[in-house]
């Protein structure tokens, strides 16, 4: 359990440290989402209609829940669209959460921030959170980054408290 811990608490950091840079600047922000909203919109123009039908299917899996079952059985036996899909669930649940225990609301600003190539970058961690544990559940995941984040929030409150 104490690995586990560890994993996540490790990608806590990570993603609290892409949260809290991205929103450092709301013109810089702005602009970068309106490029990304121009990309998005001709990569998906570009897209063929299967390829479409599988994101659908994979989103609307992600948005029921249907992936906080997954181990890493059906980790490993996923497509790319439906690994894509998990892993922007993933981060976008673990910034609710991860926010939350900061005090800050989540916004659509910090949703707008998971690219396609940040969530494909982001993939490799869940490869080796499932290889650490091939029994755990993506919802085992989330649960230890509840965890992880009220830690964090804890740490941060005494370090600031010790600071006044």
């Amino acid at each position: 359990m104490k690995k586990n811990f560890a994993i996540v608490m490790g990608l806590c950091c990570i993603l609290m440290a892409g949260v809290i840079t991205g929103c450092g600047n709301k013109e810089e922000a702005a602009a970068t989402t309106a490029a990304t909203t121009a990309a998005a919109t001709t990569a998906a123009a570009d897209k063929t209609e299967e390829t479409k039908a599988e994101e659908t299917k994979a989103e609307e899996k992600a948005a029921s829940g249907d992936y906080t079952s997954w181990t890493a059985k059906e980790w490993n036996a996923a497509s790319d669209e439906e690994k894509l899909a998990v892993t922007k669930f993933y981060l976008i649940e673990t910034t609710k959460v991860t926010a939350e225990a900061m005090g800050q609301p989540y916004t659509s600003e910090m949703e707008a921030a998971f690219t396609d190539d940040l969530v494909e970058a982001s993939i490799p961690t869940l490869d080796m959170a499932f290889a650490a544990d091939d029994s755990m559940s993506l919802q085992d995941l989330l649960d230890l980054t509840v965890e992880a984040a009220g830690s964090m929030a804890g740490q941060a409150a005494a370090a600031m408290q010790q600071a006044q």
